[in-house]
């Protein structure tokens, strides 16, 4: 188990995994059915049968990407749906293409499965009479897989339709540009899903508007940070060797705790004369104290990997590698010798000197609301 995932194997060489939460999931449809007196076995397959469809959804996702040459890490199946992680940038028509794939595979499902399913019957009865239990098998997987392709289509990024709206909006406005309009975009139509999920009480579209309002202001920082990062040198945002507060690899996490306390970096190298191990966050720190390791070494708790630059780089360059992922501060090198290193909220710093629209001058937290 890594990270909450269990691995269920690989499709075209893709690892696909299952979230905790899946399993808890499928218990709970098993258990439901079994107190209402239901087909346990039944409810269980059409719900596989959905997660199949979703599946093959990202899928459609990995295999696309493929084509542009470009790696899917792998995907992951949550109880609201699946992820297909890419790796490495895209252009606007590769990005365009990667994201209508997967709502191009439920499609061709449809298709598939048409001659299974009889809608003439349906015609002519109203809505309050047309249940959605009252059809077979196939076709509520045919109506499931009408919804994935609408429902996957809002141009909310950082859904497919979104994922599309900014692929054609860069395409015409540059990709900065574009990318910022397309998460704008993204954050108004989460709101208002958001209210409709509220208003009609739906748990799990709440859920999809919160993580889509989050991913879109995600991004929206992401490509902010790119416009106040250009034309900037990694040395212009470094925070140089002798003014760091650095940790020693045989400290223990108690006494890094104690050197923390008195200082305001968020990050810290650990060194060993003057090479650098690894980092370790005043967050791992105080995690690790409260799990009751104060007098273990925090070298069992560094990150041993972690971006470098040199401070000749354009700072432009390792944007998303400070806005994504762990959050890990950017370690400055020349050659051998560690000059420094430029902390993730650095870019907060600049954001507020480059006075753009949305960043508070009294404070360095984006206000993205």
């Amino acid at each position: 188990m890594n990270r909450g995932l269990f691995k269920i194997g690989k499709i075209f060489g893709v690892p696909v995994f299952l979230h905790w939460t899946f399993l808890l999931f499928l218990a709970w449809i098993v258990i439901s059915e079994l107190l209402q007196g239901g087909d346990a076995v039944a409810e269980l397959i059409f719900v596989l049968a959905i997660f199949g469809c979703v599946l093959l959804h990202e899928l459609g996702h990995a295999m696309m990407a493929r084509k542009f040459r470009i790696k899917t890490r792998d995907i992951t199946l949550y109880p609201i749906g699946g992820v297909a992680s890419i790796l490495g940038a895209t252009s606007p028509i590769a990005e365009f293409w990667i994201a209508i794939a997967g709502p191009l595979v439920n499609v061709v499902i449809m298709f598939a499965i048409a001659p299974l399913t009889d809608f003439v019957r349906f015609l002519g009865v109203s809505s309050e009479q047309l249940l959605f239990s009252s059809f077979t098998f196939w076709e509520q997987i045919f109506w499931i897989n009408l919804m994935l392709v609408v429902f996957n289509m809002i141009p909310a990024y950082p859904m497919d339709g979104g994922r599309v709206l900014r692929a054609l909006l860069s395409m015409g406005m540059g990709e900065t540009r574009g990318s910022i309009v397309a998460s704008r975009v993204g954050q108004v139509l989460s709101i208002l899903m958001l209210g409709w999920a509220l208003y009609s009480g739906q748990v799990i579209l709440t859920i999809i508007a919160l993580m889509v309002f989050s991913h879109a202001s995600q991004e929206l920082f992401v490509q902010r940070s790119k416009v106040a990062a250009g034309g900037r040198l990694v040395r212009e945002a470094m925070l140089d060797l002798d003014k760091l507060q650095t940790l020693q690899h045989g400290m223990t996490i108690g006494r890094a705790a104690d050197v923390s306390l008195k200082s305001l970096q968020n990050d810290f190298p650990v060194m060993l004369g003057s090479d650098v191990l690894g980092v370790i966050t005043r967050q791992s720190i105080f995690e690790a104290v409260a799990a009751g390791e104060k007098d273990s070494y925090l070298s069992g708790f560094m990150s041993r990997e972690f971006p470098k630059a040199s401070p000749s780089d354009e700072l432009l360059n390792h944007v998303e590698r400070l806005t994504t992922g762990r959050h890990l501060p950017l370690m400055v090198f020349e050659g051998e010798r560690f000059l420094g290193m430029v902390p993730s909220e650095t870019l907060y710093e600049l954001l507020v000197v480059s006075g753009l629209p949305g960043f508070s001058k009294n404070s360095i937290k984006p206000n993205v609301a």
